[in-house]
């Protein structure tokens, strides 16, 4: 009876090594490849944001830094140990993941980049000394606009440290497209191929089979049978 090529184990032929799993199918061994080196590249990436992150933010934010990278890193490790273990819940975790954190990266990428643009019309159009801009914040608004500031902050005071802030949210927006756009795509195909590989897992395929031992024979001589002879020699 002929297996289903979907679930075929090669049974002769050494193993493909993928980052250490030994994985017979070719086919699954392609695409186990795919998922695991997303997976690194992703947490490739988690690292690079996450000392950006550190280095501009400065020591107050760093255990909260420190705390995100360390949460994003389980994703590729679920991938990793999916793959291993051939674990259906750590896969779908993973695919999951992926899909959520491309959906999120994208909003706060578009959300950014949006406050940017507003960020830059009141700079260049809402100078509290001449406003005549549409759409400029009013006498209160101003005084709501700069928390940060010290008490009893000025109009012109809230202008000036929102210009500082607006270079400084170009400079954010230009790493940020630098690293984005790998992200997304890393976990758009995270998504695409942990899925696929969850199907298999699911249909019942093993990634990793479990070692086989050789069986060993012993040979045991036979002793000729007892006669009454030998008792005379």
């Amino acid at each position: 009876m002929e297996m289903e090529p979907s679930h075929a184990q090669a049974l002769t032929g050494a193993p493909q090594l993928i980052f250490g799993l030994p994985i017979q199918n070719e086919r699954l061994a392609k695409l186990t490849r795919k998922v695991l080196i997303v997976a690194l590249v992703s947490a490739v990436l988690v690292l690079i944001r996450g000392f950006i992150g550190l280095a501009s933010g400065g020591g107050a934010q760093a255990p909260e830094q420190v705390l995100g990278m360390a949460l994003a890193l389980l994703v590729p490790i679920c991938g990793y140990l999916g793959a291993k273990k051939s674990d259906q819940v750590l896969t779908c975790c993973f695919c999951c993941c992926n899909l959520l954190g491309s959906c999120l990266t994208i909003f706060v990428f578009v959300t950014a980049f949006a406050a940017s643009g507003v960020l830059s019309y009141i700079v260049q159009n809402c100078d509290p000394r001449n406003n005549d801009g549409t759409g400029c914040p009013t006498a209160h608004q101003w005084l709501t606009y700069c928390p940060d500031l010290p008490e009893g902050y000025t109009a012109e005071d809230c202008y000036s440290d929102l210009q500082g802030q607006a270079g400084d949210m170009q400079s954010t927006l230009h790493w940020m497209v630098l690293l984005v756009v790998p992200s997304v795509l890393m976990q758009c195909l995270g998504f695409c191929w942990g899925n696929q590989l969850y199907s298999e897992l699911k249909q019942g395929a093993v990634l990793v089979q479990p070692p086989m031992y050789p069986t060993t024979t012993m040979a045991v001589q036979h002793q000729p049978p007892a006669t009454p002879y030998d008792s005379l020699s």
